[in-house]
């Protein structure tokens, strides 16, 4: 299970743009993590819909139209041997925390 984080390079300027995360705990508090291709990480990441396309177009798009010259995209494990947090709990607490530092949601948090 992961939390995702990108951030765009554009102008010399770096800004936080997105919050997510992929994986889920269960009702039995078992991990559903997926598998490559058919709901992982890298899957979330190719093949996940945003701005109503799947990325691997739509960032393209995004990307030129936004004028964003690189993404960078960081993931971090929420979970180990002894502990499992859920993503989507720590994904909600992530954006609150935005929301009460910026005023607002991170901007592809915000498509519509």
């Amino acid at each position: 299970m992961w939390r995702l984080h990108y951030y765009a390079l554009k102008a010399g300027r770096i800004d936080l743009v997105y919050i997510g995360h992929s994986g889920e705990v269960k009702n039995d508090e078992s991990l559903f993590i997926g598998i490559a291709g058919l709901g992982g990480l890298k899957d979330k990441l190719v093949n996940g819909e945003q701005f109503g396309e799947p990325r691997r177009i739509s960032w393209k798009t995004i990307m030129q139209y936004e004028k964003i010259e690189a993404l960078d995209i960081y993931w971090y494990a929420t979970h180990n041997d002894k502990f499992i947090d859920c993503p989507e709990i720590l994904e909600n607490k992530l954006l609150q925390k935005h929301i009460e530092v910026y005023g607002r949601l991170p901007k592809w948090n915000n498509e519509p």
